[in-house]
């Protein structure tokens, strides 16, 4: 350590003007990392208090079609056989385009 608290920090390196530390350049130098990996790591500890990553993957279609929940279980009752081409023709006719699968874990949702 350079009794700055930074490790492997450098002086009048980054925007202060050649007057303070580079927190960037000392992590990515430390860490072995690209400046623009610091930086993101840095922004996200800021934000959200840690620099850990977000959750990857996960649902993110359900929310469009259950927008129109009532519509598909009003056209399912009224037409029990109801085939999912049917359903997706009827989102269509409402402005939104799902595919069929989408529909499918839908039925299977509600049961």
């Amino acid at each position: 350590m350079d009794g700055t608290g930074i490790v492997g920090a450098s002086p009048g390196q980054g925007s202060g003007g050649g007057r303070g530390w580079s927190v960037t350049s000392a992590g990515s130098d430390t860490f072995g990392v690209s400046a623009a990996s610091a930086v993101r790591w840095q922004q996200l500890a800021s934000q959200h208090g840690t620099p850990a990553p977000r959750q990857q993957g996960g649902d993110r279609r359900s929310v469009k079609i259950e927008a129109h929940a009532k519509l598909i279980l009003e056209a399912y009752e009224a037409t029990p056989d109801i085939t999912l081409a049917e359903l997706q023709a009827l989102l269509v006719d409402h402005g939104t385009e799902v595919a069929l699968g989408t529909i499918g874990g839908f039925s299977r949702g509600v049961g």
